[in-house]
């Protein structure tokens, strides 16, 4: 177990895998919709973002405000694509657990942030 208030260094091209847990290892997945979306977080954040084809759907007129919401919010959201790569996961009722190898020394920081 981690000291509490340590400083992690992460260092360039590393593989690290990262875990949690839910307060005395309470569920955090309650039922298929969790997972669904912890796994579309995931996707939205580790998957390369097409910048130019959300600005054209962006422009469609037969879309409603709600769609157009969720456009705009992916493309304000950041993308670690570049940086970081999701090589396993593991998802359990009360914890996960992620492979991730990334390359820059500050990614897996502000990912988790």
């Amino acid at each position: 177990m981690p000291a509490t208030n340590s400083h992690k260094v992460y260092l360039e091209n590393g593989y690290y895998h990262l875990y949690n847990r839910g307060v005395e290892k309470r569920t955090i997945f309650e039922d298929q919709q969790d997972y669904s979306v912890y796994l579309s977080y995931l996707k939205d954040y580790l998957i390369p973002k097409d910048t130019e084809e959300l600005q054209t759907n962006l422009t469609d007129k037969n879309l409603n405000w709600k769609e157009k919401d969720v456009i705009l919010k992916k493309l304000k959201l950041n993308n670690f694509n570049n940086d970081i790569s999701l090589l396993a996961y593991c998802l359990m009722p009360n914890h996960f657990h992620i492979l991730l190898k990334q390359t820059n020394p500050n990614s897996i920081d502000r990912f988790i942030n």
